[in-house]
């Protein structure tokens, strides 16, 4: 008994794991070898593996306004995130450390966030660019319960916290 119980045990660890982890990628080589592409779900743990990104050093050189950050913090949480990047993709190299750094900053669960990473043709493993209409990478998809409340679009207009505060102040 003591073992069926272990084994239990040990086997819904796993999963609880599993669930957290969220990576479902697959790598691509690139056709001269120079880059890595991933295809599919992943985290910002996989990205920091990316070395084009250079997420960490780039998230920490950020500076985000702190009073935007600040009204983030308080309002963010309602909120659901999904980020189409492509690890080819130099906006996204870009754009992705410094909304690591905003999120990070303003207390957002990062494991709660959904990552796709697609590829050259910004297709993603299962078809997700499908039910998102994504046609440029990164887009961030900011939704509230089911619907979309607002996306950033491969670039920003006035800073990466400021446009997504904008688009939670404007619903």
């Amino acid at each position: 008994m003591k073992r069926i119980l272990l084994l239990l045990s040990l086997t819904l660890g796993y999963m609880s794991v599993q669930a957290q982890n969220k990576s479902d990628y697959e790598v691509i080589p690139s056709e001269n070898n120079t880059e890595v592409i991933y295809k599919g779900q992943c985290t910002f743990d996989d990205i920091g593996k990316v070395a084009a990104f250079h997420l960490q050093e780039n998230a920490a050189a950020y500076k985000p306004d702190a009073a935007v950050t600040a009204a983030l913090k308080e309002k963010l949480g309602a909120y659901r995130l999904t980020l189409f990047l492509g690890t080819w993709c130099e906006d996204s190299h870009y754009l992705v450390p410094q909304l690591y750094k905003v999120l990070e900053a303003a207390g957002y669960p990062l494991n709660t966030i959904t990552l796709y990473a697609v590829d050259r043709a910004k297709k993603a493993r299962n078809h997700e660019e499908e039910t998102y209409a994504i046609t440029n990478v990164p887009t961030l998809i900011v939704s509230q319960g089911d619907k979309e409340t607002g996306r950033i679009t491969e670039s920003v207009h006035k800073s990466v916290e400021q446009d997504l505060l904008d688009i939670i102040v404007k619903k």
